[in-house]
């Protein structure tokens, strides 16, 4: 954006008249795409804040349901090892020992009921999560990715335009102080001269290696100045 305001800016000060309007009109094209680009923003935003939201309750929720089905497990475990023990130690002639026998049985039921519970909670949280991410994904990156769309095609149209303007302008023909060229053009001679010499140095010294017989033969064929014999 700020490029675009200080090409539009220096435009309107240039002297030169084309340049001038070259930067003028380029500097528009920025601007606008810079808009165009600001306000994909808002969408990408408010999904920002939905996300950190969802993050926030339904999955800190969904993982509290959890640990507390990982005690429910441990518990429920654990009262089934002190029913195992109740049940080694119990003496139907004593009525302490047949008590306690009842009393770690209606534990080890009630913690079976809780486990159960806890168990569908845990189920039914899973499915609405899931559902609920990707009613969240569909809904607002879907807006996000309209706007993306309409903010390339829109910047491609003023672009192609501003493309079009331009090359009605006439281009600059730049010039060169002479006293650079004689001095740059030898360079130039001298440097593919060296590259010449050298390739055929290298060309030479290949040529004098002995040849197989049947690369001559394939030599002589491609060549067109002799005749191939017989």
């Amino acid at each position: 954006m700020r490029l675009g305001k200080y090409l539009k800016e220096q435009g309107k000060r240039d002297k030169r008249e084309e340049t001038g309007r070259s930067m003028v009109a380029l500097g528009r094209a920025m601007l606008f795409s810079s808009h165009q680009l600001a306000a994909i923003r808002v969408p990408l935003l408010r999904f920002y804040q939905e996300l950190h939201v969802f993050a926030e309750r339904a999955i800190f929720d969904c993982s509290q349901t959890v640990e507390a089905v990982e005690r429910a497990r441990l518990e429920y475990r654990g009262s089934l090892l002190w029913m195992k023990k109740t049940s080694e130690e119990l003496d139907p002639d004593t009525d302490r020992q047949l008590e306690k026998f009842r009393e770690a049985q209606s534990a080890v039921r009630a913690n079976k009921e809780k486990l159960d519970k806890l168990k569908v909670d845990t189920l039914q949280k899973v499915d609405l999560l899931s559902a609920s991410r990707s009613n969240l994904l569909s809904h607002l990156l879907g807006k996000y990715l309209e706007m993306l769309c309409a903010y390339y095609e829109k910047t491609c149209r003023a672009y192609t335009a501003l493309s079009a303007n331009l090359s009605k302008f006439q281009h600059y023909e730049f010039e060169i102080l002479t006293d650079l060229i004689e001095p740059s053009k030898k360079v130039a001679k001298k440097v593919r001269q060296e590259s010449i010499d050298k390739e055929n140095r290298d060309h030479d010294e290949y040529t004098q290696l002995p040849a197989e017989p049947e690369e001559e033969a394939v030599g002589n064929l491609l060549n067109l100045d002799d005749e191939p014999a017989g």
